[in-house]
């Protein structure tokens, strides 16, 4: 498990945990951990001002780029597309996490 951190202009916007699951360090998470909202907006994901860290337990802080979310979805009885809560980081550099990743 992992604690993820979402900033955004410098404001700490969003804490929450995901969890690992490739041995290079692509972590699963909440797209509300992401983008700070329990509304999420396709905007929020894609701000480019945003900033997601994550903290392994014993490592140092990562820079994260989110790769994929959602998806989107049309429900007729909701006036706009609904996003699943769901995102996929990818790290700036190769975590090599030997042990503590999901299998795939």
């Amino acid at each position: 498990m992992c604690k993820i951190i979402g900033e955004l202009e410098g404001d700490v916007i969003s804490q929450g945990t995901g969890f690992a699951f490739t041995p290079d360090g692509e972590v699963i998470t909440a797209t509300h951990v992401v983008s700070g909202r329990s509304l999420i907006r396709a905007e929020d994901v894609d701000d480019p001002s945003a900033r997601i860290h994550v903290a392994f337990p014993g490592r140092e802080v990562v820079l994260m780029r989110r790769v994929a979310w959602g998806p989107t979805i049309i429900v007729p009885q909701f006036k706009e597309p609904v996003v699943i809560d769901l995102a996929i980081l990818h790290p700036s550099k190769s975590l090599a996490l030997a042990s503590g990743c999901l299998p795939h």
